[in-house]
């Protein structure tokens, strides 16, 4: 085997000490973390820029935290399961490397890639280039402690046979809540309904002991819905049995805390109390209107606006809203319909509705309220709050416009309440259809198929997308004006 050249060697030599932030990862290097015990540590930054640990995680752990305390100059955290980091910023699953000098890095089972049983090897690193003061003196070593603890299966309470628990996910119980109900001989359906949810929490549950996986498990709800329904009955796969159950509910954002009630019953229909459907009450005034009409669309995996055009609830939105994933348009009762009755919540899921009119080279689509979210009749005379509609063909460049939908970026949680964003007209364009606005009020994803109205908060059209620059530093909205709805969908909602 050839042997390097003495230049060479040197080269590799001055190449090492240009990169040091490359883990070492000796085993007689690497300190181990024992569970809920802190250890105070330092780093040399002269030396190395990092210090490497490692944890075992035990079987049942649902969340494994690691916490950095006392450091007085910003370090991050890098973790990996299985193996050392030899370059943590190639090898790290997981990361905290924000601004604060004292990190927390929590992994869970919803985390990408999620919490697994056996060591974590974590590396605690100075990963600035610059030299590193403390105030302004220059300083050697860097201390800090570390304390890595883990949060496992439990069960928060049993479920008698017509159960109901009111309970909360957050971080300190790990976002989830866990319960357990017997199922007798002779039972022929379970079923489980989450309501009063002002997030996106999701159901699972299996037979004969505690869930730790997310996926795979034997029984789910998972939707972009917070009132979740899971029925298992003696068709399922794997069919319902006698014997205790577990059922968490968990919250797959892990952000805010959520509160929710969780009913369970061995009979296939609902309990009475959520088939009540609530009156709406009267708008205060003409923007209040605008807000009670504005609706959100839940589809099978995704969130958009609409608008009420009528007290019979016809429904104007996108055609892109009610899009199947795999193509057309989604099927009767498919889409859940959201009332916005408290502007400073969620909606609130309370009905069903179909796909009644659509064109898609529009991309307008009229849907119509015709259940409640369960399917259950709409009360005798009912009226669904509605918008007037307005006279775009009278918008001037620079007239006041006004936005209502539910954006994605418009709730720090999982789910966005109400969103009004004020611009003007900033335009006009023309398209093979007729002509569109422009404007500069914000448009976001989950705005589509939203409200635009006037000064006097009637509907002129429907928000429908943006389109930003090359560098992303601007963007205009288009709306599509109500103008260019057909004649056959006016009489439909009888314009």
């Amino acid at each position: 085997m050839r042997q390097p050249s003495a230049a060479r060697l040197l080269a590799f030599v001055a190449l090492a000490a240009l990169l040091p932030l490359a883990s070492a990862w000796a085993a007689d290097e690497v300190e181990t973390l024992e569970l809920g015990r802190t250890v105070s540590s330092s780093i040399d930054w002269e030396a190395q820029r990092w210090k490497s640990f490692r944890v075992n995680v035990p079987e049942d752990a649902m969340v494994l935290t690691i916490k950095l305390e006392g450091a007085p100059i910003d370090l991050d955290l890098f973790a990996r399961h299985g193996s050392p980091l030899v370059d943590y910023q190639e090898d790290a699953e997981h990361e905290a490397v924000s601004d604060r000098y004292n990190e927390a890095l929590r992994i869970s089972r919803s985390s990408e890639p999620p919490l697994e049983p056996g060591f974590y090897y974590i590396d605690v690193v100075y990963n600035l280039e610059t030299e590193a003061r403390i105030g302004k003196k220059r300083a050697h070593e860097l201390p800090f402690s570390l304390t890595a603890s883990v949060i496992r299966a439990r069960v928060d309470d049993k479920l008698g046979p017509a159960g109901k628990a009111l309970g909360e996910t957050g971080q300190d119980n790990g976002w989830f809540r866990t319960y357990t109900i017997d199922v007798p001989e002779g039972a022929r359906v379970l079923r489980l309904d989450l309501d009063d949810v002002a997030g996106d929490l999701d159901l699972v549950a299996r037979r004969g002991g505690p869930i730790l996986e997310r996926k795979p498990t034997d029984h789910a709800a998972e939707s972009v819905l917070g009132r979740e329904t899971l029925v298992i009955d003696r068709s399922s796969d794997p069919p319902l049995r006698p014997g205790t159950w577990y059922i968490n509910v968990f919250d797959p954002f892990e952000l805010d805390p959520v509160r929710f009630t969780l009913y369970a019953r061995f009979d296939p229909e609902p309990p009475p109390e959520l088939l009540v459907i609530p009156a709406i009450r009267a708008p205060t005034d003409g923007l209040d209107r605008a807000v009670l009409s504005t609706v959100e669309i839940l589809t099978e995996g995704a969130t958009g606006s609409g608008t009420l055009v009528s007290a019979a609830g016809w429904v104007l939105t996108n055609y892109h809203v009610i899009e199947s994933d795999s193509g057309g348009v989604l099927g009767p009762g498919q889409l859940v319909i959201g009332l916005c009755l408290d502007s400073r919540r969620p909606t609130v899921e309370l009905f069903r509705g179909s796909v009644a009119l659509f064109d898609q080279d529009l991309d307008l689509a009229l849907v119509h309220i015709e259940t409640g979210l369960y399917g259950q009749a709409l009360p005798t005379g009912y009226r669904f709050p509605y918008l007037e509609p307005g006279k775009p063909e009278s918008q001037r460049i620079g007239d006041a416009i006004t936005i209502l939908g539910f954006p994605s970026v418009g709730g720090l949680g999982s789910r966005a309440s109400i969103t009004l964003t004020r611009g003007v007209v900033s335009g006009f364009d023309t398209t093979a259809h007729g002509v569109v606005f422009k404007t500069d009020a914000e448009i976001a994803s989950g705005n589509s198929g939203g409200a635009a109205l006037d000064a006097s908060f009637r509907l002129i059209g429907v928000p429908t997308g943006s389109v930003e620059d090359k560098e992303g530093y601007s963007h205009l909205g288009y709306i599509l004006p109500i103008s260019l709805i057909p004649q056959s969908w006016r009489d439909r909602i009888g314009w």
